[in-house]
């Protein structure tokens, strides 16, 4: 979300799909004008959702899965809320920073999910994921590169790891998208 900085709709307040960006130029297509009514806010956290639906639809989970959500922020607990809608699911949340389980947790508990994940306090190198069947990732590039060997470790042969938009180093996915000019 941001304000068109040159060009004919200088000023306007635009939705684009350009994560961990300051500034970028795109195509006008690219930049979804937001209605007055919107917050911000409001589409900040529909992008977010956006990701989280994106992440889930590629770890294809059925029921009996068992999926570790590694990073509590924003999309890891979104990723997590839409687990607790899908039948036979065991859902696992995962993140080092104490605040970030406990905002989690406390949407959790509004959305009156709290009971449907579990929820770890921990470091994700130390973490126990080995009994998951999925694991989903929102991590920046050189963290993902660093868990590598975990996961190779830990993990059985055939398990899904999703990582949506960031690389895990010379490891290659077995397949990537191209969405409204981003890979992911």
């Amino acid at each position: 979300v941001g304000v068109i900085a040159d060009g004919a709709a200088k000023g306007q307040r635009v939705f684009s799909l350009y994560p961990h960006q300051s500034q970028f130029c795109v195509p006008q297509d690219a930049a979804l004008e937001i209605p007055d009514a919107v917050s911000s806010e409001r589409a900040v956290l529909a992008a977010q959702m956006e990701t989280a639906l994106n992440a889930l639809w590629d770890a294809a989970p059925k029921p009996a899965d068992r999926i570790a959500v590694v990073g509590g922020g924003v999309v890891g607990a979104l990723v997590a809320y839409l687990c607790t809608h899908l039948h036979g699911i065991e859902t696992v949340l995962i993140d080092i920073n104490p605040a970030r389980l406990e905002e989690a947790r406390a949407n959790a508990r509004q959305a009156r999910v709290e009971d449907k994940v579990r929820f770890i306090e921990g470091d994700l190198f130390e973490a126990n994921i080995g009994e998951a069947t999925v694991v989903t990732l929102y991590l920046l590039n050189t963290l993902n590169a660093k868990l590598r060997p975990k996961l190779l470790r830990d993990l059985k042969p055939g398990i899904r790891v999703v990582s949506h938009a960031f690389n895990m180093g010379d490891w290659q996915p077995e397949r990537t998208e191209a969405v409204d000019y981003s890979t992911i």
